[in-house]
């Protein structure tokens, strides 16, 4: 399964990472703008990503893109939720973080 590249332009996006401690804690803050997603959007981090030592996926926190103000949420279990209209509860429901359907562009 491929795809073309998707062109995607950062606007002082800041990737934090706190490894002092397990899980190591990662933030995200700024902008980004891609076709994909409609134009330009805001992205931080209201709960910073939990990442265990030797995990690819997150065992906690969540991301928040606005406008439209949606949410993905990253589990005990290592599933993720995605918040599609922003009421705060997931719409839709993936095993993990590497399930090919995230990364699938919605435009």
């Amino acid at each position: 399964m491929g795809g073309a590249p998707i062109a995607v332009t950062f606007d002082g996006l800041v990737f934090e990472v706190d490894d002092r401690a397990d899980p190591a804690l990662l933030s995200l803050s700024g902008g980004m703008t891609a076709a994909c997603f409609g134009g330009a959007v805001s992205v931080t981090t209201p709960r910073a990503l939990g990442v265990h030592r030797g995990d690819i996926c997150p065992a906690d926190g969540r991301i928040m893109v606005s406008p439209g103000v949606a949410q993905i949420f990253y589990f005990a279990d290592q599933s993720v939720g995605v918040d599609d209209d922003g009421d705060g509860n997931p719409d839709r429901d993936f095993p993990n973080c590497l399930d090919l359907r995230l990364f699938v562009c919605a435009a």
